[in-house]
């Protein structure tokens, strides 16, 4: 049985290392699914702070709701705007019906936007743990 550290730990840790896997998608020209990994990095992030909370950890993508579960921490509107956004590339690269426009949409422009605004959250998030 894991100490509830122990799990907080394992939730920075594995989005430390998808957060590489996000950079070097990017680095390889598949943007797509970089935006895909960013995605999971900040739910990651989000869920360790949910345990390191003692809250419950529900089963879902949603970054907002997760975001919004959180007592001791306080979003701007801002990022919670870019939560909501950024739940979409969950959907997008996961779903065939959605992945050609995903695909289509994920320019190096918008990737570089939306990178960017990943980076800040994950550092922002980091320093609540």
């Amino acid at each position: 049985m894991l100490t509830k550290q122990e799990v907080v730990d394992y939730w920075k840790e594995s989005a430390l290392k998808d957060r590489q896997v996000a950079k070097s998608m990017i680095e390889l020209g598949h943007n797509d699914w970089a935006l895909f990994i960013w995605h999971l990095v900040l739910e990651k992030l989000l869920k360790g702070l949910l345990v390191k909370e003692d809250k419950e950890v529900v089963r879902t993508h949603n970054l907002f709701r997760l975001a919004t579960d959180l007592e001791e921490v306080t979003f701007s509107d801002e990022h919670l705007g870019w939560l909501k956004e950024i739940t979409t590339f969950n959907l997008e690269a996961c779903y065939s019906s959605y992945k050609l426009e995903f695909y289509k949409k994920a320019t190096p422009e918008y990737t570089g936007r939306w990178d960017s605004h990943c980076e800040e959250i994950y550092q922002w998030l980091l320093k609540k743990y």
